[in-house]
């Protein structure tokens, strides 16, 4: 965890958990890359299935996410 100290006095020191974000109005830029329709068994669980809710195999989950990284990259950052 990061800790932030926040104040100082003789014998004690008060240290903030928060995340560095906390309280801080985010805006997230996202793009949709497929859409398909469900399968059984994520109607049945009501959710998707597999990594990034996609049946993906090793590779192609690699290069999502070298593409997610790519893209992320160019956006500005608020720290």
């Amino acid at each position: 965890m990061i800790y932030t100290v926040t104040d100082l006095a003789e014998d004690k020191v008060v240290l903030d958990g928060n995340h560095p974000l906390a309280g801080l109005a985010l805006k997230f830029w996202l793009q949709i890359a497929d859409v398909r329709e469900a399968t059984e068994e994520e109607l049945e669980d009501g959710h998707p299935q597999g990594a990034f809710g996609m049946d993906i195999d090793d590779d192609d989950e690699a290069e999502l996410e070298e593409e997610i990284s790519r893209q992320t990259e160019q956006r500005p950052t608020l720290h």
